[in-house]
């Protein structure tokens, strides 16, 4: 059989430590408890666990759990998935918040993008931490090629270690009504804006719902898809 390399495609992402196991994570999650309950009021205040915490998971590889091998991840069952939150809640229930809203949405990349999006997505190193704003807000403008984004995302659930952002609008469909859409973005192409954290919430406080600004950004076609699809059994296109 050719290589990827061969038939054009890039070679597959290396995953950082082959051989991780379901339970190997969950155990580094549950290690996680004493220090997350030690940092909770300066987190609350922060807004989000700290950067110590997400070291600590970037390197544990639980932020790998749900990407695709392919691109470097661990394509483990989501039930691992559920059971590392849970360990992490044990710790601090806002941060369980944060990293299940930030870590959980490379599933959704792989599950209802194409590949040539993902594979931009993903890059190079496999790094995909992304909240997901169903909305809809903001506005969509049609412009040659995709559209033109503005408008304000609020409760950006998992958004201060975000490499990427997905969130839902609307756009122009022939029917007339406007058609509900997701769409994905680098965090280069967002503003992570300061309303969250410092006591300016009840409850809930350390989960990372900062709003998100995006002001002209353009997102190309192949980035936006249906949300009727993210409720299907459908496969991404090709």
């Amino acid at each position: 059989m050719p290589s990827d390399e061969a038939c054009g495609t890039p070679d597959s992402i290396a995953q950082p430590e082959p051989g991780l196991t379901a339970q190997t994570v969950i155990d580094r999650a549950r290690a996680l408890r004493p220090l997350l309950r030690q940092q909770q009021q300066e987190s609350d205040w922060r807004g989000c666990y700290s950067p110590e915490v997400h070291q600590k998971l970037l390197e544990g590889g639980l932020y790998r759990i749900q990407t695709p091998a392919s691109f470097g991840g661990y394509e483990m069952e989501p039930v691992t998935f559920i059971r590392v939150v849970a360990e992490i809640a044990r710790g601090h229930p806002a941060a369980g918040w944060c990293y299940a809203l930030g870590a959980s949405h490379a599933f959704l990349l792989a599950s209802h993008f194409s590949e040539e999006v993902q594979r931009r997505m993903f890059g190079d190193d496999g790094e995909f931490r992304s909240p997901a704003v169903a909305g809809p807000a903001g506005k969509m403008t049609p412009v040659e090629g995709g559209y033109m984004v503005d408008g304000v995302f609020p409760f950006a659930s998992g958004v201060p270690y975000a490499t990427h952002f997905m969130g839902g609008s609307l756009i122009p469909s022939d029917s007339g009504a406007p058609r509900h859409v997701l769409f994905v973005l680098p965090r280069a192409d967002i503003e992570i804006m300061a309303d969250w954290g410092e006591g300016r919430f009840m409850g809930m406080q350390a989960s990372g719902s900062n709003s998100v600004r995006i002001t002209g950004s353009f997102v190309p076609v192949a980035h936006v898809v249906g949300t009727e699809m993210l409720m299907s059994s459908e496969h991404a296109p090709e």
